[in-house]
């Protein structure tokens, strides 16, 4: 039976490609790629011969016009798919797909491993890996970035975030402005040549940082504030907004956002009182 073979694909590293990927990729005479031109470079780099393959754009910007032909030559092809670096599928052309086959009983979708910049990330960072949030690219405004980390920074995990060349200037000094006092660690160009991984305060490191490349930003789960940090100046800020009539669960969320807590223990001592 035919098959949608998902092809993870290095992020840098031409090295890093593995032997099933490789025989996949030699095997497959349908792909759809982001970028052809890129497509046919990588394949050259990999001494793939693609003269009698059929290599289909597929982006954003057509993906769901691809469905139905996808569709007609799953019936009797395999079919690749592949991003430009990567996973397609994670912040990738690729899950509105999969999930339309998915939702035609079409279930013969298969996973060729490949490079992932987040876990890669990650797993040099040292920060906290046995939970963490994926939260993609940020918003483009400023006040998107911010309402996204003053919601985010609750939750007690390390956060991961990607960011463009053409951006990560702008978004890290939004971040810099509002939140200072982040410990962070900004990775670029990984398992490139010019690796680089700038680890601290994000008001110590900003301008240390060559803004070439792309990025991945992770933010340390010991940015969250416990119990214990919740100096008795908060508590009497709290006692006062509840005072002057704000509801408490209002006043508790104020103070969470404004200091960087969590409002449940805030609330903690409202209801101790």
């Amino acid at each position: 039976m035919s098959a949608l073979y998902l092809v993870g694909l290095p992020i840098g590293n031409l090295s890093e490609i593995n032997h099933r990927a490789l025989e996949i990729l030699n095997q497959l005479e349908i792909i759809y790629c982001e970028n052809t031109d890129n497509f046919k470079k990588l394949l050259n780099l990999l001494n793939i011969d693609f003269r009698d393959k059929k290599l289909i754009s597929y982006h954003k910007f057509n993906e769901t016009n691809r469905f139905s032909m996808i569709q007609e030559q799953l019936k009797s092809n395999d079919v690749g798919l592949v991003s430009d670096a990567g996973f397609p599928c994670i912040n990738d052309p690729g899950q509105k797909l999969v999930s339309y086959l998915r939702s035609i009983d079409f279930n013969q979708i298969i996973c060729i491993n490949g490079s992932n910049a987040a876990l890669c990330a990650l797993a040099t960072s040292g920060f906290e890996s046995s939970q963490f949030y994926y939260g993609g690219f940020f918003g483009y405004k400023k006040q998107e970035i911010i309402n996204e980390l003053n919601e985010k920074l609750k939750y007690d995990t390390t956060l991961i975030y990607y960011e463009s060349v053409h951006r990560i200037k702008n978004t890290l000094e939004i971040i810099n402005e509002n939140f200072p006092d982040l410990e962070v660690c900004i990775a670029r160009e990984l398992t490139k040549k010019f690796e680089s991984l700038y680890f601290g305060k994000i008001s110590e490191i900003i301008g240390k940082i060559e803004y070439k490349g792309e990025f991945v930003i992770l933010i340390n789960k010991r940015n969250i504030k416990q119990e214990n940090e919740i100096n008795e100046e908060i508590i009497k800020e709290l006692n006062t907004l509840i005072k002057y009539n704000m509801r408490s669960k209002d006043a508790c969320k104020y103070l969470a956002d404004k200091y960087n807590l969590k409002s449940s223990l805030l609330y903690a001592f409202c209801i101790e009182k």
